[in-house]
């Protein structure tokens, strides 16, 4: 499906649209399904080609799951699904405990969002990648949103409403002032890659199928997941400090690791994955307090992230997306500005308590110290693992969750 636009530049600036979304992760590709399924002329714009990978984990938690299944989608085939895990470890100063969770199957994003991008192009969205876009000035019933794609330059688009759903960085909003972002002071920069590793190696480093690892460091942690295709998802929330003193990525990762007790100095000393094609992200945590204003609504990433990497995002990204689609394939009946009020009321209450959670849990991986007390606790009251497994991700039934 490389750069498999299913529309030109000149049709999507010729044509009339009920909604343009912008970028094609699960919250934008998940909302572009849902609303042509409601029957609205939808335009998804991504500035990638694809297929592309993402700095993640790769995990999706049983409630995405459940969510795709009850939307008529069934993503586990034998090409996306790349393994399961069910239990997390969490790994500092050398001590370790394993937690039980509910399954979270592994995945590329490569696969994973092609999949959802070519379910919302079955639903009926268009889609043209390679394509930066720029939300501008409304116009009467519409906006503007100014594009500019490789091969044809620029050109503009109309749209009754627009979602912006491109990430971290959301650029497309780079000119609504009322619509601003606060970066979180302490907040760390994702980094992560996918490893071709040796499966002997794997195995004498501790990197055992079906086990998430945590590794936490004074200025990080990393996140591991190893999937049946033979290959190491890594993913890592580092201090900008450390990266500032590392000339290369992988050094940090393999760092952190050490410093926890995943690896000893001699399997350090055999970590290249310089070859690995390690990308990074703007600064992780961030909040926008409006995340709707004259026909324009957040989602996603873009509206806020918590860190740590759990395998919840994508299941809060797909579910903030369903909720949105509802709201908007509606929007006609609501009165001017009611729709915007509404979905800052809904994506409020909706992420209210996992955020809380969520930065619970950033705390604890910040302060190794108390990571190994936490660690120590677990290890000496197992039951309290099932309650910590829960408030990470919850549980579809007791059963799923074994000591």
């Amino acid at each position: 499906m490389k750069n498999a636009s299913t529309i030109t530049p000149a049709a999507a600036a010729g044509s009339s649209w009920d909604v343009v979304v912008i970028g094609a992760g699960p919250a934008g590709t998940f909302s572009a399904r849902q609303l042509a399924l409601a029957g609205k002329r939808v335009l998804l714009l991504e500035k990638s080609s694809f297929p592309r990978e993402k700095v993640c984990g790769g995990c999706v938690s049983w409630k995405a799951t459940r969510l795709l299944q009850q939307q008529g989608l069934e993503p586990w085939s034998e090409q996306l699904k790349h393994g399961t895990a069910d239990r997390l470890r969490l790994i500092a100063g050398g001590q370790s405990t394993c937690i039980p969770m509910a399954p979270v199957s592994i995945v590329s994003r490569a696969t994973f969002d092609e999949y959802l991008v070519n379910a919302a192009v079955t639903a009926g969205a268009a889609f043209l990648c390679q394509t930066s876009a720029v939300i501008g000035e409304r116009q009467a019933a519409s906006r503007t949103i100014e594009c500019r794609e490789p091969q044809h330059g620029s050109f503009e688009i109309a749209s009754k409403l627009v979602v912006a759903a491109d990430g971290l960085s959301h650029s497309s909003l780079s000119r609504l002032h009322n619509l601003p972002d606060k970066v979180a002071d302490v907040s760390h920069i994702g980094i992560g890659a996918i490893i071709h590793e040796d499966e002997a190696w794997l195995n004498e480093a501790g990197l055992a199928p079906g086990i998430v690892q945590m590794a936490v460091g004074r200025q990080g942690y990393v996140g591991l997941a190893r999937s049946t295709a033979g290959q190491l998802h890594v993913a890592a929330a580092v201090a900008p400090a450390l990266l500032a003193q590392e000339s290369a990525l992988n050094a940090v990762v393999a760092n952190i690791l050490t410093e926890s007790g995943q690896l000893t100095w001699a399997e350090r000393s055999r970590v290249t994955w310089c070859a690995a094609n390690w990308s990074g992200t703007p600064r992780l945590s961030h909040r926008m307090h409006c995340v709707a204003a004259d026909g324009v609504f957040v989602v996603g990433d873009s509206a806020g992230y918590v860190e740590p990497f759990t395998g919840e995002g994508i299941y809060w990204a797909l579910q903030s997306a369903a909720n949105l689609s509802s709201l908007l394939a509606t929007a006609g009946t609501w009165s001017n500005g009611q729709a915007e009020l509404e979905w800052q009321e809904r994506h409020r209450k909706f992420l209210r308590t996992k955020t809380k959670t969520a930065r619970l849990v950033t705390t604890l991986l910040r302060m190794p110290r108390l990571t190994r007390w936490s660690i120590r606790a677990l290890n000496a009251m197992p039951r309290a693992a099932v309650l910590l497994a829960w408030l990470m991700n919850g549980c579809p039934s007791a059963d799923q969750v074994s000591i």
